[in-house]
C-alpha cells in the first residue's frame, strides 16, 4: 500500500522436495496512476532485471558466438505485435534488447535495435505467415555463468516479451 518507488523483494518458500519455484525476485512499488510518464527505456530495464519471463510478446531466439562477442537471432511472433495501417502498408514500431549479466546480476554489456517501419502489404504478408527475423550483435564474449537476457517490446502497446538464456 506504500508506493514509495522502492524496490521490495519477493520470497517464496517451497515445502515439497524435488520442486524448485520460478517467481519474479521483487517489484518497483510505483503508483499505477504515475505509470503514464514511464520511459520504456525504464520499463525494459526493470523486466531485464526481473528472473519471470514477461510473455505479451512471444519470440524464439538462437545465441552463437560471433567475433569476440554473440550473435543473437531474433525471431517475433507477428501476432503479439501491433501494426497500425498506414499509407497502403502497415507500420510497426518495437524494439528489441540483447543485455549480458553476470552471475551476480551486474549488466555487463548491451545493444539494442529499434524496429520503426511501413512494410507494403505483400512484404507484411510475409511476416504475419514466417514472423520477423532480426539479428543482434553484442560485443562481450561468452562466459561461464553469465546470462543473456533478451527484450521485445511494442512502442505502440507497451506489451512486452522476455527470454534468458545462458552465454555459453
Amino acid at each position: 500500500k506504500k508506493w514509495d518507488g522502492k524496490y521490495r523483494q519477493i520470497k517464496i518458500k517451497v515445502n515439497r522436495d524435488g520442486t524448485e519455484g520460478r517467481y519474479r525476485k521483487g517489484y518497483f512499488a510505483v503508483d499505477p496512476s504515475e505509470l503514464k510518464d514511464r520511459k520504456p527505456e525504464q520499463e525494459v530495464a526493470e523486466a531485464l532485471q526481473d528472473q519471470a519471463p514477461a510473455t505479451l510478446v512471444t519470440f524464439s531466439a538462437q545465441i552463437k558466438p560471433a567475433g569476440k562477442g554473440l550473435g543473437v537471432d531474433f525471431l517475433v511472433d507477428p501476432s503479439t505485435i501491433s501494426a497500425e495501417d498506414a499509407g497502403g502498408g502497415k507500420k510497426i514500431n518495437m524494439v528489441l534488447y540483447a543485455a549480458m549479466f553476470s552471475p551476480d546480476g551486474k549488466m555487463l554489456g548491451n545493444k539494442s535495435m529499434k524496429v520503426d517501419q511501413t512494410f507494403d502489404a505483400e512484404t507484411y504478408k510475409k511476416i504475419l505467415t514466417q514472423g520477423m527475423f532480426l539479428h543482434i550483435d553484442l560485443d562481450q564474449p561468452p562466459a561461464k555463468n553469465n546470462e543473456v537476457r533478451l527484450a521485445v517490446r511494442d512502442n505502440r502497446t507497451g506489451n512486452m516479451g522476455t527470454l534468458t538464456a545462458p552465454s555459453q
